[in-house]
């Protein structure tokens, strides 16, 4: 009996503690006028990068007040190597279905085992047809993926980036005589004679074997890439995404 007196006392001091509580005032940044959290949230926002991808996780996590402002960011582009990842395109469908709609660019980066200041007289035609073979590889698993996004997100378009995945810039120019890099112009991912064996003779690059990507609204392929793939290539590439601007 004795016991169960102590029970409901402390059980009366709980409530006393509990309610007390709920009438102090709050302390740190729930103190804080909603109109300066909100100001403080949007200079943080623009102090990171959204390359900085583990930070925007880090703060998108923190509260359900914080998710809106760092969420996007950190969806806003997505970059796939899967020649280097090994995962390949895993999980494209599950988050592009809850996210889409916060993506506005996709980055696909591919491997060049060719060095880009090769001569084409000089390459070597295995290692330039395997770079070829990957690419296209790469590509068309990539935009089957892109040709399935949902319809019933907000997104009207996004920007697709083709890039090669390298370890400087520096291996990628050749070195002039003022220090500075400077590009090779010989379209090494194609065949030495293109006359005979272009891409499209070669049946990697073909129209009628990938469906047409319309989400893709503006294409662009960097620097570094742009001098291997040949005139053809380009082309093809062209076709497969119609609403963007032509290469």
């Amino acid at each position: 009996m004795r016991l169960r007196s102590q029970t409901r006392a402390s059980q009366r001091v709980d409530s006393c503690v509990a309610a007390q509580d709920m009438h102090k005032p709050a302390l740190g940044w729930p103190s804080l006028p909603a109109e300066l959290r909100i100001m403080t949230l949007n200079e943080l926002k623009g102090l990171v990068s959204p390359h900085e991808k583990k930070t925007l996780a880090s703060l998108a996590i923190v509260s359900k007040e914080w998710r809106p402002f760092f969420e996007p960011l950190l969806w806003q582009t997505l970059t796939f190597r899967p020649s280097v990842s090994g995962s390949g395109f895993r999980g494209f469908h599950r988050h592009i279905k809850r996210r889409g709609h916060l993506v506005r660019k996709v980055a696909l980066h591919v491997r060049i085992d060719e060095p880009f200041y090769q001569p084409c007289h000089e390459a070597d035609p295995d290692v330039v047809r395997m770079d070829l073979e990957r690419f296209t590889a790469d590509l068309r698993s990539f935009s089957s993926y892109l040709a399935d996004w949902p319809g019933d997100t907000s997104t009207t378009g996004i920007a697709l980036e083709l890039g090669v995945i390298s370890q400087n810039d520096a291996q990628h120019g050749v070195p002039s005589r003022d220090g500075r890099n400077r590009r090779h112009h010989c379209h090494c991912m194609m065949r030495p004679d293109e006359t005979q064996h272009h891409p499209r003779n070669l049946g990697l690059l073909s129209t009628y074997s990938i469906r047409k990507v319309l989400i893709v609204n503006a294409l662009s392929v960097s620097p570094t890439l742009r001098p291997n793939l040949s005139y053809y290539t380009m082309d093809d590439i062209s076709r497969w995404f119609p609403r963007a601007e032509p290469l």
